[in-house]
């Protein structure tokens, strides 16, 4: 149905009259009487049902994962103890769709994952997770070997860190990551978080890629701080244990997002972002002062900063990419009945996923996006 408004001169002729009316007739106006359904909505069954979506147990319900088909099937139930009629994907009987209906409707992803069995281990430091991996590419790397301290990881100029002619013979380089010159304010909204990680994202790509022309086997960036908020940024771009990278795969879906991990191409070698934590733990392995490499990544002028030699490092990094990964919304009817109506509806909507955990284990819990 459409219904003619009124156009602006005459919608405030229409309030102009409607006010003088009132001041020379002033009514009381009843209060309405909400409907019998309303009394079935409180707030502590809004809370119940946001503290379970928005809990720990979900882990940020990231598309297509175990937490956010956990909620798809907490919403199933929820629907079907109100009565509701499932409206999803047909139900195939005997290879054939029938006309009764399920309550998921099933959409295709792209998923790129880091598997259970991945892990990296410096020293005596083994880390399950506090790592994010750049590049978005599938691989299987094992390596058996040390980690060697490369300063800032230049490979070239008269301020190398790596001398000319040396190969890093297949070792892990562990590299200062620097964000940018000069004071970061606080308090950056996304979009400038966004924009300040970019050019990072950018460098250390250009940084892994002339360490593995170098000879090296992998890349480590260690870090102080994070002043531009690239932790939160590598959840949207890259891989971290628990935390897949996913793309729509379906006619007409927007594919920008993914498109943005191709930022931090790294030539093939494994490429890593350690947490804070995890950065802390492994230059302690390396004999390198957290304090002192806080000072050394902050100077302005060039500073010395000596590490261990032949630290042991191993490294196995599965990353698989699924190209037929699914995720689900759930979808019922609560049909009406007016039978001139009948061909009409009203569409409630809102999306049950989150973007998961961070690389550091800390999880996104998304209570207004969207358990609420």
């Amino acid at each position: 149905m459409h219904a003619t408004l009124p156009s602006s001169r005459s919608l405030c002729a229409l309030l102009v009259t409607t006010a003088l009316t009132a001041q020379q007739s002033p009514q009381v106006t009843a209060e309405p009487t909400p409907p019998p359904a309303m009394q079935a909505i409180g707030k502590d069954e809004l809370l119940r049902h946001a503290n379970h979506l928005a809990s720990d147990e979900l882990g940020g319900r990231l598309t297509g994962s175990p937490g956010q088909h956990a909620a798809a099937e907490y919403i199933r139930k929820h629907f079907a103890s109100l009565g509701l009629e499932p409206l999803g994907d047909p139900v195939e009987t005997e290879g054939k769709q029938g006309g009764q209906r399920q309550w998921l409707q099933h959409y295709g992803i792209e998923r790129t994952f880091v598997t259970d069995a991945s892990m990296l281990q410096v020293g005596a430091t083994n880390l399950k997770h506090g790592y994010a991996v750049l590049g978005g590419e599938a691989m299987d790397v094992e390596l058996d070997t040390a980690a060697v301290w490369v300063g800032h990881g230049r490979t070239r100029g008269p301020v190398r860190d790596v001398a000319e002619g040396v190969d890093l013979g297949g070792k892990v380089a562990v590299v200062a990551l620097r964000g940018p010159r000069g004071s970061v304010r606080g308090g950056l909204t996304v979009e400038q978080k966004f924009q300040m990680s970019f050019g990072v994202l950018s460098r250390l790509g250009r940084t892994a890629r002339n360490l593995a022309k170098a000879g090296a086997g992998a890349v480590l960036f260690v870090q102080h701080d994070d002043k531009v908020g690239l932790t939160d940024v590598l959840n949207y771009v890259a891989l971290s244990p628990g935390k897949a990278m996913v793309a729509p795969n379906f006619p007409g879906a927007d594919r920008g997002m993914a498109m943005m991990a191709r930022l931090a191409r790294s030539g093939g070698v494994p490429t890593m972002v350690l947490s804070i934590d995890a950065s802390r733990r492994v230059l302690a392995e390396l004999g390198i002062d957290f304090d002192a490499f806080g000072k050394f990544v902050a100077a302005e002028e060039e500073q010395e900063l000596t590490a261990k030699d032949g630290v042991a490092c191993k490294l196995e990094l599965e990353v698989v990419y699924d190209e037929a990964a699914k995720a689900s919304n759930v979808v019922a009817v609560l049909r009406g009945s007016d039978p001139e109506l009948r061909d009409e509806a009203i569409v409630y909507s809102a999306h049950m996923d989150h973007v998961g955990t961070r690389m550091d284990g800390d999880v996104f819990n998304g209570a207004d996006d969207n358990a609420s």
